[in-house]
């Protein structure tokens, strides 16, 4: 019984070493290089989407997401807009890591964790935000991330052309028909982009490997 009490002793007191603020600024550097790592793996992945290239191409871009115009032209940019740009430096600048440390211990495993909370946009801190509104609220409420990943209904009254000569089109490439066009699929567009990147984010800063 005795011994077993001054094991007990010790383990507590190992215990407690480890949650000494020098541990806790060496758990932090650590777990502060895996958020960055994974930050910078997130932004890459964003500067290769074809949905981000397009979209930095602007108005005149030859499409390799739609079968027909472009994107922007789509979404209803104003020519000079920088839609995927606002979007990665405020996807850039909600990332941070909480110095506020929760500390577990299984010392008979000889096992120790700490624990910190990780900041980061979710798709509805993007939806919710004004910022990425879809021009003019042309449609409704919905933000134009939104309607990439969960799906465009109105492209059958989208008219491109390389130049409109017109103040109408705010993009000088896309126009709204009053009436859809015949024979055109209503639904055209749903892809997985900013949830995919968010779900590699999340799995990096786990610790766990993605090959997506």
């Amino acid at each position: 019984m005795a011994i077993a009490i001054n094991e007990i002793s010790i383990k507590n007191k190992f215990g407690k070493a480890l949650q000494a603020k020098r541990f806790q600024v060496i758990a932090f550097n650590a777990a502060s290089a895996r958020v960055v790592a994974a930050q910078n793996n997130l932004l890459n992945e964003y500067d290769k989407s074809e949905i981000t290239q397009e979209l930095n191409e602007g108005a005149g871009a030859e499409s390799k997401i739609l079968s027909y115009g472009n994107l922007y032209s789509f979404l209803g940019f104003d020519l000079g807009d920088r839609p995927a740009e606002d979007l990665r430096e405020y996807i850039q600048a909600n990332i941070k890591l909480i110095p506020e440390a929760k500390f577990r211990n299984n010392i008979d495993k000889n096992r120790v964790f700490y624990e910190f909370p990780v900041q980061y946009p979710t798709l509805k801190d993007i939806y919710e935000n004004d910022k990425f509104q879809t021009p003019d609220n042309w449609a409704g409420s919905r933000s134009w991330p939104s309607l990439i990943e969960d799906g465009i209904g109105t492209f059958a009254s989208y008219v491109y052309h390389e130049f409109f000569m017109t103040d109408k089109s705010r993009s000088k490439t896309g126009l709204q028909r009053e009436t859809p066009r015949q024979g055109v699929a209503d639904k055209v567009l749903k892809i997985k982009w900013i949830s995919k990147l968010l779900d590699n984010f999340k799995s990096r800063i786990r610790g766990k490997n993605t090959n997506d």
